[in-house]
This record gives C-alpha cells, structure tokens and sequence, in this order.
C-alpha cells in the first residue's frame, strides 16, 4: 500500500496550530498529535504513531520534535522534510524571543 501524503502546507499548518494553541512538555503534546493525527486527520495509524513514538523515544532532543519530524519524513516529502521541520522551528523560535525581548524591555 501507498502511504499517504499529507501537502507540506498541511502539515505545516498543523503544527503551527498545534505549537501556538497546545500547551504541557513534549509528552502532553505527542498525546495531542496521536489524538488528532490517528483519530480525527487518520493521517496515520495507530500502529505507525506507537512506532515512530518508540523510534522517537531513542533519539536526543525533546520527543514533541522528533515525532513532528518523523511524521514530516513518513507523510510530507522525505527529501527534505527535516531540513524544512528545522527551518520552521527556528524562524518560530527567533519570533518568540523578539517578541518575548520586546515585551520584557517595556
């Protein structure tokens, strides 16, 4: 079977839901995206969440991320999926500090 694949604006349009509106450590945030990635989107099975999940669990870096990535490589476009990911998140983490910088300097 074809795994299906999600558009990256999709996907980035998730994530930019999920990272803005869900709040708790990485795990309350995987538990966000199985819920809404197998249950609600079925963009992923059950079994392909619990996998990348324990895949994920192995790598460094906090888990949130990893599963973010590694649903990027299995459902967006795997060549440049991480690159991608990686942007995103530092254009988003360089936004909030600025605006977090501009707020604490009055």
């Amino acid at each position: 079977m074809d795994p299906q694949r999600i558009p990256f604006r999709d996907l980035v349009r998730y994530f930019l839901r999920l990272g803005l509106l869900g709040f708790g450590g990485p795990v309350a945030l995987v538990g966000q995206m199985e819920r809404a990635l197998v249950g609600e989107k079925k963009w992923l099975t059950k079994d392909e969440m619990r996998e990348g999940i324990a895949v994920c669990q192995s790598l460094p870096g906090p888990l949130a991320i990893q599963v973010g990535i590694w649903i990027s490589y299995i459902r967006g476009v795997p060549e440049d999926a991480c690159a991608r990911f990686h942007a995103l998140d530092a254009l988003l983490s360089e936004s909030r500090l600025r605006v977090l910088a501009k707020a604490l300097s009055g």
